[in-house]
C-alpha cells in the first residue's frame, strides 16, 4: 500500500491543497494525500525550492504545529522537487534520510559530500565537481548521470544496477577505480558510458557486461567469482594494463582476449582453464605466463608476438594451434610435455632467442614452417614418431650445428633445412623415401653426412628438384642441391662405412635423380655388374661426379641416363659390342682414356669393318689424333666424337648418308673431312645434324660429297664459315644462310632455286631489305627464325613443305597468308608479330599441330579455317588459343573441321561464322570460354540449310540467337569430270557468279585459288 501511496502523492497533492513551511532551513511543501478511492492515506512533505548552503539534512519527516487547531502533525518526506538543489552553488554536504526515490542535484559544484537512502531508484547529479565520493544506493537499478563530477576517483556498482546510461560517467577525468559487484545478471550499457577514452586503472569485474569499449585504459583488472569464460576481445588493445587477476572457475580465455596489451608482462591463470582461443595473447607484453595443467588446447596465433621468455607446454595440450607462438623473439625456452601430439604450422616461427628444442616422442606431426627463422637454434631433438619434416620447418636456422633425424622418418619436404648454414653433421634414417626441393640448401660447411641404410636404399630415395605447388601452376624450378651430399666429401652408410665404390648389382639397376649430386668426395671404382642389361640413372644423379676407374659389365646393353664420368673406363666387351651398347651420356672424363677388350685405345682409333653405326656418346672427349673408320659405316650419331681435341683429318667412308648433332663439335685443330669417292655413279645423300662441325675453329677443307640437309649452324665457327664470300650460301639441298650483315641490296627479292628442301636455321635473320622470296615446290621445311625481321611483304607457301619452325617469319610485312594442307606442324611464333588481315589454312583431314602460341596479331580480320588444330593440354584441359584475342571478324569453317577446343576463337570482334560441315563440329566447353557472349548475342551464324536443325540442337552452336541456313555447294559430290565448269565460292562459302581477279576463292572441286 505504501508503494501505492507514494506513486499517487504527485496526482493527489494538488488536488487536496498544498502548503509552504520551511522547517530547520528547508522549504517543504504539505499535504494530504489519498488513494484512488478517495480514501485518506497521510500527510507527506516533499523539499521545495529554496536558497540553501552549507551542510543539509533532509529528514525521513518532519512535524508540524497547526497553530490554527493547535495540533502537532507529522508529515513523511517522500520528494525532492527537480529542481530543489539544482545549481545550488552554497551546498557542501547533502545527508537525504527521506525515503525518496529520485535525487537531482545537477551543478552543485561546491557539493562535497552526498548521503543517499535505499529508496532511491534514480539520480541526477551532473557536474558536482567538488563531490569526491557516492554510495550508490541498493533500491537503484540504473545510474542515469553522474556527469563531470571530476572529483570521484573510485566508485562501487552494486549488483542491484542493471542499467548504466549512454555518457553516464562522461567527464568523470578522475575517476580511476570501478569495483563492479558480483552478481549473475549481466550489466547492460546503454552506450559508451564515458562518451570519450576513460581514465579508469583499476576494475573489479564481479558480472558480465555487454561493454567493454571503456577498458582501453586499465591498468589492472580482477574477475569476479561469477566468470567462467573470458570473452572475445574483452581487454583489446588494453595497452595500460599490468595485472590481470581471476577468482572464478574460468575455463576459456576467448578469441582476441588480451590482443594488443603490449603492458601486460605477467598473468597468473587459474588451474581451471581449458582452453586459449586464438589471438588471446597476440602482441602482449607478456613475459611469463604458467600453464595450469588443466589446459588441453592453445589456438591459433594464441601468443605471437608477445614478449615471453620462457613456456612450458602441458601435457595434456594435444595440439598447438598454427603461429601459436610466432614472432615471440625473446622466448628462450621452450618445454613441449610428453602428450603432444601436432604442432600446427608456423607455431614457433621467428622465435630468434630459442637456443634448443626438444619434440618430445608424443610429436607425430609438425606443421609447416614450425621453427622458421629461429635464427639462434643450435640443436633440435626429433620426436622418433615423426614421419615427415614439412616445408621450411627448419628455414634459415642459420646456428643449427647438426640434425640427427629419427628412424621412421620418410619425408622431408621443400625447404626444410634451407640456409642452415653453420650444420656441419647430417644424420639420416634408413626409412627416408623422399627430400624435396631445396630441402638441405646452402649446407656450405656441412662436414659429414650419415645414412643409416644401405647404398641400395639410398639410390631409391627420391629427390625432388621440380615442384608443382598448391595452386598447380604447372611446377617451378629450385635449385639442384636438394640433396644434403652435394655439400660434403665424406658420405657414410650404415656402420660407418665411407663411401669410397659404388658397384651396381641386379637389385640397383635403376637410380633416383640427384642421388649423388656434386658429391665432392673421392670415388675410387664405379663398377656396372653383371646381370645388368638396361641401367637406369635419373636426371643429374651423378652430376659433378668423377670416379677414378669406371668398369662396364658386357652384360649391359643400354644406360638411359648418365654415369659418372671415369678417368679410366674399362669395358671387358669388344669394339663391336662396345659400338652396340646404347648410352645418353658420355662415361668418360676430360683427358680420361678407355680400355676396351683389354685395349687401351691410346691416340689412335680404329673401327673394325662391319659396324655401320658409331651411337652417341661413346668417343666424346678422348685424345685421339687419327681415327680410322670402317667402309660399312652409314651413320655417326649424336656427340660421337665431340670434343675430340687432338685429331686433325677425318675420312668419312662412302656409304655414309648421316652425321648426327655435334658429332664432331669442338674439334679444336680439325682441318679437313672428306667422303671417299663412291665405287657406283650415284652415291648416297649425306644428311649433317645440328652443330655437327660447330667450332671447329681449323676446320677449311670440306668435301662431303652429295648432301641433302644441313642443320642449324653444323659449319658454324669454321674457318671454311670464314672463308666464305657475303651472300647466300648453298649446302646441298639446303639454303645454310646468307652470310654477312647489312649486306643485301635495297629491295632484294630472292628466288630461292628448285631443288632446294631446307632453309635452315637464321639463314635470312635480320635481313631487313629483304622484301620478296619465291620458294621452290621442293621445300619441306623452315628452320628457325629463318625469315626473322625481314620486310616481306607476302610469301606463297609450296605445296610439299611440312614444318614451319618457330619465329621463322616473325616480324615482317606479311599481309595474306595461306598455309597448305600438307604442313603438319606449326611451331610457336611462326608468323607472329605480321600485319596479316587474311589467313587461309587449306582443306585437311590431317590435324595440324600448334606448338604454342601464334600470335597473329590484332590486323587479322577474315579466317578460313579447313581442318582440325590440335589442342594443348593444361589443368587435365584441352585448349588453343591460335585466335585468342585477335579482331576476326568473319570466319569460315571448312568441311574437314570437326572439332576445335576452348579459347580457340575468344576473339572481340567476331560479326559473322560460316561452317560448311553439315555435322556440327564438336566443341570442348568445359569450364572455359568457347565464344564470348557477346558472339552468341551480335554474330549471324551461317549453317548448310539441310544443317540448321543439328547446329540449332548442338552444344555451343544452340545459343547462336542468330543462326541461318544456306545453300553452300561445297559440301557436295566432287566431279572427276576435268571438262566441267568451275564454281566459284567465297570464304563464307557463297556462290559467286562474277568472280574478281586477284581474290581468294573456292572451287567446286574442292580447291582454293586465287582467280
Amino acid at each position: 500500500m505504501k508503494q501505492i501511496i507514494l506513486t499517487l502523492f504527485a496526482i493527489l497533492c494538488f488536488s487536496l491543497g498544498t502548503y509552504a513551511i520551511e522547517a530547520d532551513g528547508i522549504n517543504y511543501d504539505l499535504t494530504s494525500a489519498y488513494d484512488e478511492n478517495d480514501k485518506y492515506i497521510g500527510e507527506v512533505a516533499y523539499v521545495a525550492e529554496g536558497e540553501y548552503s552549507g551542510d543539509i539534512t533532509i529528514p525521513a519527516e518532519i512535524q508540524y504545529y497547526d497553530e490554527w487547531e493547535k495540533k502537532t502533525y507529522t508529515y513523511k518526506v517522500c520528494k525532492i522537487a527537480d529542481n530543489a538543489f539544482k545549481d545550488n552553488n552554497n551546498i557542501t554536504s547533502l545527508n537525504i534520510q527521506a525515503a525518496v526515490k529520485e535525487v537531482n542535484v545537477n551543478s552543485c559544484v561546491n557539493l562535497k559530500s552526498l548521503t543517499l537512502p535505499n529508496s532511491v531508484e534514480t539520480i541526477d547529479c551532473d557536474y558536482c565537481k567538488s563531490l569526491t565520493s557516492i554510495t550508490i544506493p541498493t533500491s537503484m537499478t540504473c545510474i542515469h548521470s553522474l556527469k563531470g563530477c571530476s572529483s570521484i576517483t573510485s566508485l562501487t556498482i552494486p549488483k542491484n544496477i542493471t542499467t548504466i546510461d549512454d555518457y553516464a560517467f562522461n567527464g568523470m577525468e578522475n575517476l580511476k577505480s570501478i569495483t563492479i559487484e558480483d552478481c549473475d545478471d549481466i550489466l547492460n550499457f546503454e552506450g559508451d558510458p564515458f562518451g570519450s577514452e576513460s581514465n579508469i586503472e583499476l576494475l573489479y569485474l564481479g558480472r558480465n557486461i555487454n561493454n567493454t569499449s571503456w577498458f582501453k585504459s586499465l591498468k589492472s583488472i580482477e574477475l569476479g567469482v561469477k566468470f567462467t569464460k573470458i570473452y572475445d576481445e574483452m581487454f583489446i588493445y588494453c595497452s595500460n594494463l599490468t595485472t590481470f587477476t581471476a577468482r572464478g572457475p574460468i575455463t576459456t580465455v576467448g578469441k582476441s582476449a588480451f590482443l594488443g596489451c603490449s603492458s601486460l608482462t605477467t598473468i597468473n591463470l587459474p588451474q581451471s582453464i581449458t582452453t586459449i582461443e586464438e589471438y588471446a595473447f597476440d602482441a602482449t607484453g607478456l613475459k611469463t605466463v604458467n600453464l595450469p595443467q588443466s589446459l588441453t588446447y592453445i589456438g591459433n596465433h594464441a601468443f605471437s608476438y608477445s614478449a615471453l621468455t620462457s613456456i612450458v607446454i602441458p601435457e595434456n595440450v594435444t595440439s598447438i594451434g598454427e603461429s601459436a607462438f610466432n614472432g615471440c623473439s625473446a622466448l628462450t625456452d621452450i618445454q613441449l610435455q610428453n602428450g603432444i601430439k601436432t604442432i600446427e604450422d608456423n607455431s614457433f616461427e621467428e622465435c630468434t632467442s630459442l637456443t634448443s628444442i626438444v619434440i618430445p616422442n608424443s610429436i607425430t606431426s609438425l606443421g609447416k614452417s614450425a621453427f622458421k627463422h629461429c635464427e639462434s637454434l643450435t640443436s633440435v631433438t626429433f620426436s622418433d614418431n615423426l614421419k615427415v619434416i614439412p616445408a621450411y620447418a627448419f628455414y634459415e636456422c642459420t646456428k643449427l650445428l647438426s640434425i640427427n633425424l629419427p628412424e621412421g622418418l620418410e619425408r622431408i619436404e621443400k625447404f626444410a633445412f634451407m640456409n642452415d648454414s653453420k650444420v656441419t653433421n647430417v644424420k639420416l634414417p634408413a626409412s627416408l623415401k623422399y627430400i624435396g626441393p631445396a630441402a638441405f640448401s646452402e649446407f656450405n660447411k656441412l662436414e659429414e653426412l650419415h645414412y643409416e641404410g644401405q647404398l641400395s636404399d639410398w639410390v631409391k630415395i627420391t629427390f625432388n628438384d621440380y615442384d608443382i605447388n598448391e595452386e598447380g601452376d604447372g611446377g617451378s624450378y629450385y635449385p639442384l642441391d636438394t640433396n644434403p651430399i652435394s655439400y660434403t666429401k665424406n658420405f657414410y652408410l650404415r656402420n660407418g662405412m665411407q663411401l669410397k665404390d659404388i658397384v651396381f648389382t641386379a637389385d640397383m639397376d635403376s637410380i633416383s635423380p640427384m642421388a649423388f649430386y656434386g658429391y665432392k668426395g673421392t670415388i675410387d671404382n664405379v663398377t656396372v655388374a653383371s646381370g645388368i642389361k638396361h641401367l637406369r640413372i635419373g636426371k643429374n644423379a651423378f652430376t659433378g661426379v668423377t670416379a677414378t676407374n669406371l668398369i662396364i659389365g658386357t652384360d649391359l646393353q643400354k644406360i638411359t641416363g648418365a654415369l659418372p664420368q671415369g678417368k679410366n673406363v674399362k669395358y671387358a666387351g669388344s669394339m663391336k659390342q662396345w659400338c652396340n651398347l646404347e648410352l645418353t651420356a658420355s662415361p668418360i672424363a676430360a683427358d680420361g682414356t678407355i680400355n676396351i677388350d683389354g685395349q687401351d685405345l691410346g691416340t689412335h682409333l680404329e673401327i673394325p669393318e662391319g659396324i655401320t653405326r658409331i651411337p652417341s656418346n661413346h668417343f666424346c672427349k678422348l685424345g685421339f689424333s687419327t681415327i680410322s673408320l670402317p667402309s660399312t659405316l652409314t651413320e655417326i650419331a649424336d656427340n660421337a666424337f665431340n670434343n675430340c681435341g687432338n685429331v686433325k683429318e677425318i675420312i668419312l667412308p662412302a656409304q655414309i648418308t648421316s652425321i648426327g648433332a655435334s658429332a664432331f663439335y669442338g674439334c679444336d685443330i680439325l682441318k679437313s673431312v672428306s667422303r671417299m669417292e663412291p665405287k657406283a655413279k650415284s652415291a648416297n645423300t649425306l644428311s649433317i645434324g645440328n652443330d655437327a662441325f660447330a667450332y671447329c675453329w681449323y676446320l677449311e677443307d670440306i668435301n662431303l660429297g652429295n648432301i641433302d640437309y644441313v642443320g642449324n649452324g653444323a659449319f658454324d665457327a669454321t674457318k671454311w664459315y670464314q672463308n666464305q664470300p657475303d651472300g647466300l650460301m648453298t649446302i646441298g639441298n639446303t639454303i645454310y644462310k646468307y652470310k654477312g650483315e647489312n649486306c643485301m641490296p635495297a629491295n632484294t627479292i630472292i628466288n630461292v632455286p628448285e631443288g632446294i628442301k631446307y632453309i635452315s636455321y637464321e639463314a635470312f635473320k635480320d635481313q631487313t631489305n629483304l622484301i620478296g622470296v619465291t620458294l621452290p615446290s621442293t621445300l619441306q621445311s623452315i628452320g628457325k627464325y629463318a625469315f626473322y625481321h625481314c620486310s616481306l611483304n607476302e610469301v606463297s607457301l609450296p605445296a610439299n613443305i611440312t614444318e614451319i619452325s618457330e619465329n621463322a617469319f616473325y616480324w615482317n610485312n606479311i599481309s595474306k597468308l595461306t598455309i597448305p594442307s600438307t604442313v603438319n606442324k606449326l611451331q610457336s611464333h611462326a608468323f607472329g608479330n605480321n600485319p596479316i588481315e587474311e589467313l587461309t589454312i587449306d582443306d585437311s583431314e590431317q590435324v595440324l599441330s600448334i606448338d604454342g602460341y601464334q600470335d597473329f596479331g590484332t590486323s587479322l580480320k577474315r579466317v578460313y579455317l579447313g581442318r582440325n588444330l590440335e589442342g594443348m593440354v593444361n589443368y587435365g584441359l584441352k585448349y588453343n588459343e591460335t585466335f585468342y584475342n585477335n579482331s576476326i571478324e568473319k570466319l569460315t569453317l571448312g568441311k574437314d573441321v570437326t572439332e576445335f577446343y576452348q579459347d580457340l576463337f575468344t576473339c572481340y570482334d567476331l560479326k559473322q561464322i560460316t561452317c560448311l560441315s553439315i555435322v556440327p563440329p564438336i566443341v570442348d566447353k568445359e569450364n572455359y570460354l568457347v565464344f564470348r557472349d557477346t558472339h552468341y548475342q551480335n554474330c549471324t551464324l551461317y549453317v548448310p540449310a539441310e544443317s540448321l536443325d543439328a547446329y540449332k540442337n548442338a552444344q555451343v552452336w544452340k545459343d547462336f540467337l542468330n543462326i541461318s541456313g544456306t545453300a553452300t555447294g561445297i559440301n557436295g559430290v566432287i566431279t572427276d569430270d576435268k571438262d566441267a565448269d568451275i564454281i566459284y565460292y567465297d570464304l563464307e562459302g557463297r556462290k559467286i557468279q562474277n568472280p574478281v581477279k586477284g581474290h581468294l576463292y573456292i572451287t567446286n572441286k574442292g580447291k582454293k585459288v586465287v582467280f
